[in-house]
């Protein structure tokens, strides 16, 4: 990145001292800005591995490191970091934007993911509150979802298909008598 300053005399007739009005960087932001905790703004780079942020993230937050969190912008989206542990975050995350931490837990016996804010939802904006706390309970319900729905469906169809079969093979019989 290049920086440039720009300097100016001042128009005191006696004196010219020089002023430094701002530096500029010329260049690409990547900084993000993600919240936890009670409301708490930490301003990071996302130039970097996804595993490399996830875990200062973790330590900012005080996770421990064996524990998964991930990130949600603010239009519900789940950001899936740790899918993409060696590629550049910044793929992910564009810059300038805000993503809430959430932890996530995994079912041992089922696989399946459950996403829980590490930051206070009663904190935020309310109409970014709503976005966030519907996709949160999209996202919960779809893994419990899934592990109800697989198992009555298949016992269903099972036990339709064979009804199915003894009552056309009662028309059958009574039809050819």
């Amino acid at each position: 990145m290049e920086t440039a300053k720009r300097t100016s005399l001042s128009s005191n007739a006696t004196l010219k001292v020089p002023e430094i009005k701002k530096t500029v960087v010329i260049g690409n932001c990547t900084f993000i800005r993600f919240i936890h905790g009670e409301n708490q703004q930490v301003l990071v780079n996302s130039y970097a591995s996804c595993r490399r942020l996830l875990d200062h993230m973790k330590s900012v937050i005080g996770s421990q490191p064996d524990e998964m969190i991930d990130l949600m912008d603010n239009d519900g989206k789940l950001k899936e970091l740790n899918a993409h542990h060696n590629e550049y975050a910044v793929q992910y995350l564009p810059a300038r934007n805000n993503y809430y931490a959430l932890k996530v837990e995994i079912d041992s016996t089922t696989g399946d993911k459950r996403y829980t804010p590490s930051f206070n939802i009663d904190q935020i904006d309310q109409k970014i509150c709503t976005i966030l706390t519907n996709s949160l309970n999209s996202l919960n319900k779809s893994s419990t979802k899934i592990k109800r729905s697989t198992g009555p469906t298949k016992q269903n169809a099972t036990g339709a298909s064979s009804s199915n079969t003894s009552q056309s093979k009662s028309k059958r019989s009574t039809s050819r008598k």
